[in-house]
């Protein structure tokens, strides 16, 4: 490789990095809110500091939403070990009924809540349909938010890069 290549190659890499740096500076901390499963049990954001939380606002009827569940499900059940931590958040004009007869017939390995009043969504930036996906570093800063889902392959790699993250 000549020098010149190598030093572009050098320029592009400390671009990427600075971006990257970038990107970690402007990170906000993510909503401390408490949701409630549907087994009646309490999950705190603020409390799952250190682990990586995607937070995922979604709706039994939505087809979208019941494809990335079962991609969301695969990627639990890989990391979940290393770290990562799944919310399932269904929509408040859900009826709770029907998400957690969603949710046992899909076998969804992480927690479900039903949104019931919509203060979670509220709360997360006043999402108003679904999908909608949070990401959380393991400091509690909100890494992704957004209306728009990421690609699947690219919210691969971004969970895989904050799990290498330290907290």
């Amino acid at each position: 490789m000549s020098r010149f290549h190598k030093l572009i190659l050098l320029l592009a890499l400390a671009a990427i990095l600075g971006a990257w740096l970038v990107t970690l500076a402007k990170r906000q901390a993510a909503p401390a809110i408490t949701l409630h499963t549907l087994s009646g049990s309490s999950v705190a954001l603020p409390s799952l500091k250190g682990r990586v939380v995607l937070v995922y606002f979604w709706s039994p009827s939505c087809e979208p939403c019941t494809r990335q569940l079962a991609d969301l499900a695969d990627s639990y059940r890989q990391h979940h070990g290393e770290g990562l931590e799944i919310l399932a958040v269904a929509m408040a004009y859900d009826q709770p009924n029907q998400v957690a007869a969603y949710a046992f017939s899909n076998g969804l390995p992480f927690p479900v809540m039903s949104d019931e009043g919509g203060l979670a969504a509220k709360t997360f930036y006043n999402v108003q349909s679904p999908p909608a996906l949070f990401i959380i570093d393991r400091r509690g800063h909100l890494v992704h938010g957004a209306a728009e889902n990421l690609l699947p392959e690219k919210r691969h790699v971004l969970i895989q890069q904050l799990l290498e993250e330290k907290a």
